[in-house]
């Protein structure tokens, strides 16, 4: 619990720096919009803490969970590039991690 909390905060910080920066320096670019990206969870729990602990982080948030897909719906501030693999590490994956640690643990 303590690493998720941990990975959760050291992201909102982040994310809340990076919109600071963003806000002063209008130049930098933006490229807001919808990503789909694949999670591994599949416990109605799992998916909500990802989904709520994700979404406190104003880049990203969580619009739709495809169950059956195995995958979540982010709108994001700044879509990250790369693979839907690179795009779920930036924004879910870090934190799916240690919710299933957390999940492993109450077993």
């Amino acid at each position: 619990v303590v690493s998720l909390v941990t990975v959760g905060l050291v992201k909102i910080v982040r994310a809340n720096i990076s919109l600071a920066v963003r806000i002063w320096r209008p130049s930098r670019p933006l490229r807001s919009g919808m990503v789909v990206v694949p999670t591994a969870l599949c416990s109605d729990g799992g998916l909500a803490s990802v989904g709520l602990i994700s979404s406190l982080i104003v880049d990203n948030q969580i619009v739709d969970v495809g169950r059956r897909q195995h995958d979540l719906q982010y709108h994001a501030v700044d879509v990250p590039q790369g693979t839907k693999a690179e795009q779920a590490e930036a924004i879910n994956a870090p934190i799916e991690r240690q919710v299933a640690r957390v999940e492993r643990s109450r077993r």
